[in-house]
């Protein structure tokens, strides 16, 4: 049987017995974005800020916000591209500039990449089960096939594509491991499924053949290293007595010789296997961090490795003893490669960075070049806030919070933002935003306690507001501005602050379940806060009042994530881990409660138009959720906006209503005309 996909023919094994459950199924799910070209040549040292989604926006979004968070990257065997795989899509970039090429958008991250021996595929590995084979000189998808669960590893074996073929081994997170043979007759891409390797339930989490492409190594979640036969997929020996169970096997390399196999895995332990009796022959232990790549020189008598905490350490093969450390990369790397002479190293950090050094010399000075725009896997957009006047909007990521000029209508009709500031000064994740209503301050919170205001037009921080111990997951102004209310959700209490002086004015308890969301009335009269059990506090915070409790809502069944004051205050929306949003009109005497459901995670925001006539909502879903609110308003939503490729967790509603601002996972900011 054969099919065609544009120039690739997909042809069934001749094998039965080792045939895979897997079909071979046709998805074009990557699309060709962007073709940029530059040649101009670097100085050492240069650094290249690219913060702006160069690519096509998800349908109904206007513009994007960052270059998402970075899985995995790999250099061509040429060394002269190195690509990027990230939560949004590829990304090739030309070593000698760090200039775009090309920009591949894709609706799944990608987890995994490796380039065929000769340079002229690339395969791609994505979260949804497809491994994707590309034209690396163009990012033109030419082959596209369908696994059951994430695709965490990629091998090619030596070969030549135009002869007998390149076998191609994809490790999958359900523990299986797809073995195909690719190769071109008469020019036209043809794909052979040999079969699978017995299952592993633990996950492949790396692959790697041998020189002669007769031996795949895989290794396993649970850091069990093992030996199979290319051709035949049967098992040659496992190998457990290398790294400690549980601790994944991240990398590995294949010496020369082709009996040396070298492991490096999240015990911090690098293992030198002699593969023949199965038996580790060394095990290096200088690493204070995961070993994250592995490489080797040319003739392999020396190895190298790097690990999450930014350091490299060559070894001698022989006597298993380090020749030198290479410090001064980055701080808490979390994807790395090697170029195939072991000349170049390229990293991503933790903070989204990716930089390239020239390690041939031994020594690590600054980097040839650096890379600003991506963010790492960890550092989600993890909070979103609008300016009053509309101009500018702050995002957080990780420690840092950036500061965006909008320019809501371009030249082309479309959109656009510039970075202006990041705001250094949290030793923690900030977890929540929000501006003064006067425009003038920006508040912070963090994972870490800590509770910041800075200076909105210059960035310098104003106030550090000491008082939690436990994760802020909300800050909010008061409507006169006068005012600072902040939640430490485990600590089970709600500070309110003055907010020109810092002092803490008093402070609101829970009842013993954490307080993970808050928001004020639009008089100001009025705290309501929701709590670990899924019900919602309203306290008295008027100048007549007594900070007493005045209501308790009760309905939700897990937490409550976030709440929304309508603008009139007649209504009180609450969002909650059972995924459902309700919305109270807090006037009646018998607390209506309208239920919208549609989201299938966590709400993880709510949010009024300024108008108060919708309401949008946020999910762990990866969906963004808009509806209609008024007496007559329909119980199905006006829109729902798929674009984000990871669970969404902040939202921001510009001052006139007509846009929403997103931030998720996927380590990006969607900006979305809504309208009315």
């Amino acid at each position: 049987m054969s099919m065609s996909v544009q120039n690739a023919t997909i042809t069934a094994s001749r094998k039965p017995r080792y045939y895979s459950r897997y079909g071979v199924a046709l998805a074009g799910m990557l699309l060709v974005a962007l073709l940029l070209v530059a040649c101009a040549s670097a100085e050492v040292g240069e650094s290249h800020t690219v913060v702006s989604y160069g690519g096509p926006v998800p349908p109904d979004a206007q513009a994007r916000l960052g270059k998402g968070a970075i899985n995995v990257i790999a250099f061509s065997p040429d060394g002269d591209a190195l690509v990027a795989g990230s939560k949004i899509g590829l990304t090739r970039y030309d070593v000698a500039t760090f200039e775009e090429v090309w920009l591949v958008p894709s609706s799944h991250q990608i987890l995994s990449l490796a380039y065929s021996p000769d340079g002229s595929l690339l395969a791609a590995g994505l979260e949804n089960g497809l491994v994707s084979l590309l034209d690396p000189a163009t990012g033109e998808t030419v082959f596209s096939s369908q696994g059951n669960s994430e695709v965490n590893a990629l091998a090619w074996s030596s070969g030549d594509l135009d002869d007998e073929g390149a076998l191609l081994a994809a490790g999958f997170n359900d523990g299986s491991v797809l073995v195909t043979n690719v190769s071109r007759v008469d020019g036209e891409l043809t794909l052979d499924v040999l079969g699978a390797l017995a299952r592993d339930r633990s996950g492949v989490t790396s692959l790697a053949y041998s020189p002669d492409g007769e031996v795949l190594a895989s290794g396993t979640r649970t850091g069990l290293v093992s030996l199979w036969s290319a051709r035949t997929a049967q098992p040659i020996r496992a190998m457990p007595s290398g790294h400690d169970l549980g601790h994944a096997v991240q990398a590995l390399d294949w010496l020369p010789d082709g009996t040396t196999l070298v492991s490096g895995a999240r015990d911090q332990r690098v293992v030198v296997w002699d593969t023949e009796t199965g038996e580790p022959a060394h095990t290096l232990t200088d690493h204070a961090g995961e070993v994250l790549g592995i490489t080797h020189s040319p003739e392999g008598e020396t190895i190298a490795s790097a690990s999450s905490e930014g350091t490299i350490i060559v070894w001698d093969t022989q006597k298993a003893t380090p020749l030198r450390t290479l410090d001064g990369m980055f701080d808490d790397e979390v994807s790395v490669a090697w170029s195939s002479d072991g000349a170049r190293f390229a990293a991503a950090s933790a903070g989204g960075l990716l930089g390239l050094w020239d390690v041939s010399d031994g020594k690590v000075a600054e980097p040839l070049l650096t890379l600003e725009g991506h963010s790492a896997p960890s550092q989600f957009v993890s909070a979103v806030a609008w300016s009053p006047d509309g101009e500018t909007i702050a995002s957080g990521s990780g420690s840092s919070i950036a500061t965006w000029e909008v320019r809501l209508s371009g030249d082309a009709g479309a959109p656009s933002a510039e970075r202006l500031e990041v705001l250094e000064g949290h030793t923690g994740m900030v977890t929540s935003l929000a501006w003064s209503p006067n425009g003038e301050m920006l508040a912070s919170g963090s994972r870490e306690g800590e509770v910041v205001i800075w200076e909105g037009e210059t960035g310098e921080k104003i106030l550090d507001l000491e008082g939690h111990d436990n994760t802020v997951w909300v800050v909010a102004w008061s409507p006169d501005g006068t005012r600072l209310a902040s939640t430490g959700s485990l600590d089970d209490t709600l500070k309110v602050w003055d907010s020109g002086t810092g002092e803490l004015l008093y402070a609101l308890s829970g009842d013993g379940n954490g307080l993970w969301s808050a928001a004020w009335s639009p008089d100001g009269e009025v705290l309501a806060a929701g709590t670990g059990f899924g019900d919602v506090i309203v306290w008295d915070v008027s100048e007549a009042g007594t900070n007493e409790r005045t209501e308790m809502f009760r309905g939700h069944l897990n937490w409550v994530s976030s709440l929304a004051w309508s603008p009139d205050g007649s209504r009180l929306a609450s969002g909650s881990a059972d995924n459902r949003i309700f919305v109270r009109l807090v006037e009646s005497e018998e607390s209506v409660r309208r239920a919208l459901a549609g989201h299938s995670g966590t709400v993880r925001q709510v949010a009024f138009s300024p108008d108060g006539t919708m309401l949008a909502s946020a999910s762990q879903d990866k969906l963004v959720v808009v509806w209609e609110i008024g007496p007559d308003a329909s119980e199905l939503p006006l829109h729902a906006l798929a674009g984000h490729v990871d669970g969404v967790v902040a939202l921001a509603w510009s001052p006139d209503g007509e846009w929403l601002a997103t931030g998720s996972d996927d380590g990006t900011v969607i900006l979305w005309q809504i309208g009315t």
